[in-house]
Parts: structure tokens; C-alpha cells; sequence
């Protein structure tokens, strides 16, 4: 056993002192060649059994912390690019009139939108703003830009609108365009509401047919009542003398605002200044008047 494990412990010496002295180098390099010898090192005290374990010298972990330092390594570059910016773009900047601002019927008033030009074009004045779709309120089809606007720039863009008559929300959408037509500026609305009138008898002119007269009695004058209304309904009303007399109990039904009159005949016996006035039970609750007329008695 000892003759084999000495030939064993031969071969390998050999072939440690051959590979040391040779210059070119098979297979591995580096720290795996070291890993090698130090098998092989291994390998020959494992056979020694009666010595030592073997160890790594200082030497050697040296050797192979300078491998892994050699390793070349991978390294990743990131390239930013650049977009462009496009020709007409733009940044809002404030507007007038919020949502829901309310306007009574046929009131004027302006919306304005403030932009800024966040493009790398000119707005000249045959940009425009056109409208779009839904209640227009009076406003323009189309509207030039009030003056160039270069990059960095402001705007403001306005248009004049009237409250509707009748009450309910309205809303007008209005877009912007280049001078070659491209469409930049998609949706800016204006959008109110105009309140629905609480009905009621807003006037009432009364005239007395003739305001005097002069003659036998008694005379039958005539009276009429201008009604005015703030829309839709039914006035009820009755007339009353300086007399207390109170008669002409009658209703006139309005189909919209308006004004319509309503008349009356009274017989006036005696001579004086009289007087007549129109209540209005519904809606108002209200007296409106009176108007006099005069009476001379002559036999």
C-alpha cells in the first residue's frame, strides 16, 4: 500500500513542476488554475493521511482576489430623447363666469378664457375661435384673434352672449383653429342659468274712458287694465269703486310674459270726483290704482 500511495504522490509532483514551467496554458486561468494546484495540493495530503489538512497561503487568496478584480464586467449607458414640441399647443391658464353663474332673461354679458402659447408657432390674427355646438346665446360663428400671440405668451380669447328669455341652463361650446385650419383648442363652453320667474303681475295701467263728463245723469264711464305678467299663468281680479262697490269678479290666462286688457262699464249717478282701482287675487294679492274720474250733474 505504501509502494502505490509513494508512485501516486510521484505522478502528481511531476505533473505540478511540469504545468509550473510551462508558459502556455490549456483550459482554465486565472483563479481556477490556482483552484487547480490547490486540488491537487489537497489531493496529495489526503493520500499523506498521517499529515496536516492543507491550507489556502496568502499567496494564493491574493492571487485570487486579483482574478475576480480582472473579470471584466457588463455596463449599461441610458440615452435620453428629446420630443419635440408641437407647433400650436397650448396651457390654460383662468377663465370668466364659472359654471352655473346665473343671468336673469336677456341679460348681456362676456366669457373669456386666458391661454398661453406652449408651442414653438406664432398665433397670428387669423387664428380664430369657432363655435361648436349647443346654445349659442347670441354669440359669434367665428372670431379672429385679437393680436399675435408668440411663444410664452398670453391670450385672452372672449365672446358676447345674452341670457335666453325663457329660464333653464344653457350651455355653447366654442373650439380654436390655425391659420391652416388644424383644430388646437377642442372645448371651452360657457354655460348659465337663467332662473324661471316666480309668476306674478309685475304692472297694471288703468285708464278711466272719459276721465270726466259733464251732462245729465247718470253716465257710464269705462275702464280698462293693462296686465302685465313675468310669463305663464292665470291672473284672477276684480274691480272696486270709492263707493265700496266691488264687482267684475273675472280671470284672463296668460300663455307667456306679456301684457293683455281687461275692461269694465260702471253707472255713476252722482255728481264728484270718484275714483276706480283693480285688485289681483291671484297671483299678487295686491290693489293696483286707482284712477279718478269726475262727474258733473246738469239737469
Amino acid at each position: 500500500m505504501d509502494i502505490i500511495r509513494k508512485c501516486i504522490l510521484i505522478i502528481i509532483t511531476t505533473l505540478i513542476v511540469g504545468q509550473s514551467a510551462c508558459t502556455i496554458t490549456f483550459g482554465p486561468t486565472g483563479g481556477e488554475k490556482i483552484n487547480q494546484e490547490t486540488a491537487v495540493v489537497l489531493t496529495v495530503q489526503a493520500l499523506q493521511g498521517d499529515q496536516e489538512p492543507a491550507t489556502i497561503t496568502p499567496d494564493q487568496q491574493q492571487q485570487q482576489q486579483q482574478a475576480d478584480d480582472d473579470t471584466p464586467t457588463a455596463t449599461l449607458t441610458a440615452t435620453v430623447t428629446n420630443t419635440p414640441k408641437p407647433c400650436n399647443k397650448t396651457t390654460f391658464i383662468s377663465e370668466t363666469i364659472p359654471d352655473g353663474t346665473e343671468y336673469a332673461p336677456g341679460t348681456a354679458f362676456t366669457k373669456t378664457w386666458r391661454f398661453k402659447n406652449a408651442g414653438t408657432c406664432t398665433w397670428n390674427t387669423s387664428y380664430k375661435i369657432l363655435f361648436k355646438s349647443g346654445d349659442q346665446m347670441g354669440g359669434p360663428a367665428s372670431k379672429n384673434f385679437p393680436n399675435n400671440v408668440a411663444p410664452g405668451e398670453t391670450v385672452d380669447l372672449s365672446v358676447n352672449l345674452t341670457a335666453p328669455a325663457t329660464g333653464g341652463t344653457y350651455k355653447g361650446t366654442w373650439r380654436a383653429v390655425s391659420d391652416s385650419n388644424e383644430e388646437f383648442i377642442h372645448n371651452i363652453w360657457a354655460q348659465i342659468v337663467v332662473p324661471s320667474p316666480v309668476f306674478s303681475v309685475t304692472g297694471v295701467n288703468l285708464t278711466a274712458i272719459p276721465p270726466s263728463f259733464v251732462g245729465p245723469c247718470p253716465f257710464l264711464f269705462a275702464f280698462t287694465a293693462d296686465i302685465t305678467t313675468s310669463g305663464p299663468g292665470t291672473v284672477s281680479y276684480y274691480w272696486k269703486r270709492s263707493d265700496g262697490t266691488e264687482y267684475g269678479h273675472a280671470s284672463v290666462v296668460f300663455g307667456s310674459a306679456g301684457t293683455q286688457q281687461v275692461s269694465i262699464t260702471s253707472l255713476t249717478p252722482i255728481s264728484g270726483v270718484h275714483w276706480m282701482k283693480i285688485y289681483i287675487d291671484e297671483p299678487n294679492h295686491q290693489f293696483f290704482g286707482p284712477v279718478n274720474f269726475q262727474l258733473v250733474c246738469v239737469p
